[in-house]
């Protein structure tokens, strides 16, 4: 009798101190997908190339309007991209740093056009890229697993399709000149 409660009292200290290391988060936050992977890249992806196009915007745009999204997208862009790279930073997640070879060349393209004529190509790209991320960003939301990136992705859906909008509206301000 006496070995059996020794026994239990051994088996319940056990058991406090397993319980007690258990790690408490279900939700897998450090665990990084290939999706979650892909989604940071091409996230990073699009920030540069909003940041960079915006920027040769504000030197060849001629309409207001362009002018004011071209400064919207550096100042937007910039903060996304300040967030992501502290997301992936801390998840050991490495990002591409300069534009991919789809918007060199689109950049080459309008870095030879001005003022109405780059107007209009850059409102169009800004167009697309921005229908581009919101598929980007939906497909995170719904098959992510980092809840971080998850998160980032819901918060940025937002913004990007207020960015899609007013590129849309400027498109059709744009046909009527």
């Amino acid at each position: 009798m006496k070995k059996f409660r020794i026994l239990l009292i051994l088996l319940a200290v056990i058991s406090i101190g397993v319980y007690s290391c258990k790690d408490d988060s279900d939700d897998n936050n450090d665990v990084v997908s290939q999706q979650d992977r892909d989604f940071a890249k091409n996230a990073a992806l699009s920030n540069i190339a909003e940041i960079s196009l915006g920027e040769l915007a504000l030197q060849r745009a001629d309409h207001d309007s362009v002018l004011a999204f071209a400064r919207m997208m550096i100042s937007d862009h910039n903060a996304s991209r300040n967030q992501l790279d502290s997301i992936a930073k801390r998840l050991n997640v490495v990002l591409p740093t300069d534009l991919d070879s789809k918007h060199v060349a689109l950049r080459t393209r309008l870095m030879g056009l001005n003022n109405a004529a780059f107007d209009t190509a850059y409102i169009n790209s800004q167009f697309s890229d921005h229908l581009t991320a919101r598929t980007i960003h939906q497909t995170e939301i719904d098959m992510g697993n980092n809840k971080d990136l998850v998160d980032y992705a819901k918060k940025k859906l937002t913004v990007i399709n207020k960015h899609f909008q007013k590129a849309s509206d400027i498109r059709e301000l744009l046909k009527k000149r």
